[in-house]
């Protein structure tokens, strides 16, 4: 007969196989639930940057109001540009430009992806450039107005590659590229006469900005007038000064026929848990390959990639479970391709509160189970293998067996004649 030995082990290694197994079965689950969410009522308002405000970097900050209880996307024309959890009633999104115009827009979202009410897009010139130095030249125009504390504070210090001087004319290009300060974040607008002609832009946080006319001054001399309005509402003004434009100098503006290198991805509000892989299937085209993709999850953690061609990639982190309320986290995925073109679009990970969260357990079991998942294909057969054998084993010993207990009857019965 099998040995009962050998019965009790093929037994506790049955359990521990089909745990196993139960448990990877278990862990390749992903329960998905929807909990209907109030539809916002009013739609987010882009409050900077300014409509018609141009700029001189590939990115700007996307900043604005919106409803708690919603999420906004923000659109580059028909590109994603980021997605931002409405927090305090504000979102913000890093947004990637193209050369030219971009017309960017911010839709509110409700918890369970429905669209509320549409706000108003802004248009952002983004003035790519060739790069040039900013001009160390000291203004010395003599103040005809009372200016003499907007000459200390804002400025001019160039035109095109020319520094400003006091009492010349500058020959410039017929689209020419205004650099100068102002305090910082300031509104700095630069007009043109007499056609007249504007250009808008923002000084950056030290105080830096550059404008570059996209439209095309008729050549001959025009007066260009400077103003700046800072944050608390003053508005400074530098005095007026001549240019000559001619079509024989060359502009710093780039007429770039390179195909614009965009990132695309689909956002869908989701709760993760603590561990609880997070995926982005993202797309990228345009731009030059090869690629380097920097993904930043928001929680002190950067992954690589380095993608040899435009398509379809994804890339996946897991976080750690919140020992608080569900936490927000931002991710920015930056593409920079072979030419040193940039792209981003950021997104969010909603990952749920320890109250909630599943947390790894570390116990034997646990472990036990982790180091064998990867075996299960080899394992589930050769256990089948070992059970059919021993089955084969005791029946072949049943059936001698009996053999020998029928022999033992029949010599029993002979000697009972």
């Amino acid at each position: 007969m099998l040995h009962p030995l050998t019965v009790m082990v093929l037994l506790c290694a049955g359990v521990l196989i089909i745990g196993a197994t139960l448990r990877s079965f278990a862990d390749s689950y992903t329960v998905t639930a929807s909990v209907q969410a109030p539809l916002p009522k009013k739609a987010a308002v882009i409050m900077h940057p300014l409509t018609l405000l141009h700029v001189s970097t590939d990115a700007v900050t996307v900043q604005g109001s919106c409803p708690d209880q919603s999420y906004v996307e923000v659109t580059n024309g028909t590109q994603l540009s980021g997605v931002s959890q409405c927090t305090d009633q504000t979102f913000q999104v890093q947004t990637s430009l193209s050369s030219g115009a971009n017309q960017i827009d911010a839709q509110v979202y409700s918890l369970t992806d429905e669209a509320g009410p549409t706000g108003t897009p802004v248009t952002v010139y983004y003035d790519q450039t060739t790069p040039t130095p900013v001009s160390t030249v000291t203004n010395t125009v003599p103040p005809t107005t009372p200016v003499e504390s907007a000459i200390v504070t804002m400025g001019v210090s160039s035109v095109d590659t020319s520094g400003i001087k006091s009492g010349s004319t500058i020959t410039t290009s017929t689209n020419p590229t205004v650099i100068g300060w102002a305090p910082p974040w300031s509104i700095v607008t630069v007009l043109f006469h007499s056609d007249p002609l504007t250009c808008t832009t923002q000084a950056d946080a030290k105080g830096q900005w550059t404008c570059t006319l996209d439209q095309t001054l008729p050549a001959g001399v025009h007066h260009v007038y400077v103003s700046a309005t800072t944050t608390t509402g003053t508005t400074l003004n530098f005095p007026m000064f001549q240019i000559t434009a001619s079509t024989s100098v060359p502009s710093l503006l780039q007429k770039s026929n390179d195909t614009p290198m965009h990132i695309q991805a689909d956002y869908h509000y989701r709760v993760y848990v603590g561990s609880q892989a997070v995926t982005l299937a993202l797309g990228l085209n345009g731009g030059t390959a090869p690629y380097s993709v920097d993904t930043n999850w928001g929680d002190g953690t950067t992954t690589t990639m380095t993608p040899t061609n435009p398509g379809s990639f994804s890339t996946s982190h897991s976080y750690a479970a919140s020992t608080n309320a569900d936490k927000n986290y931002t991710i920015l995925v930056h593409v920079t391709d072979a030419r040193g073109f940039s792209s981003y679009v950021q997104l969010s990970a909603v990952v749920r509160g320890a109250g909630i969260a599943l947390v790894p357990n570390t116990s034997t079991f646990d472990q036990y189970v982790a180091n064998i998942q990867h075996w299960l294909w080899l394992i589930w057969p050769t256990y089948a293998v070992v059970v059919l054998m021993a089955i084969g084993y005791y029946l072949g010993e049943r059936e001698e067996y009996q053999h020998l207990m029928q022999k033992k009857r029949m010599r029993t019965a002979g000697k009972t004649r």
